[in-house]
C-alpha cells in the first residue's frame, strides 16, 4: 500500500501549531514540505488554515481559534 506512517504526530503536530501561531509558514515553504504530514492533519483538524476572509485565501498557513485552543489545552 506505499509508504503510511503509523506513528502518532505529537510533537510534530504541535511545532506547526507554534509555527503557524508566532511565524506562520509560506504555503510552499520548506517548513510546510518537511511538515507535509502534519499541515495536512492540522488543516483537516481545523487547526489551521490559509482562509482569511469569506472567499479569500492566502499564501500563508494560520492558526485557527480551535488550534490555538488546541495549543493550550
Amino acid at each position: 500500500m506505499g509508504n503510511i506512517r503509523s506513528e502518532p504526530i505529537g510533537q510534530r503536530l504541535i511545532d506547526v501549531l507554534n509555527r503557524a501561531w508566532m511565524n506562520p509558514p509560506m504555503t510552499k515553504s520548506d517548513f510546510v514540505r518537511e511538515y507535509a504530514d502534519e499541515i495536512a492533519a492540522a488543516s483537516s483538524m481545523g487547526l489551521i488554515t490559509t482562509k482569511k476572509f469569506e472567499a479569500v485565501y492566502g499564501r500563508i498557513w494560520l492558526i485557527t481559534v480551535s488550534g490555538l485552543e488546541f495549543l493550550n489545552g
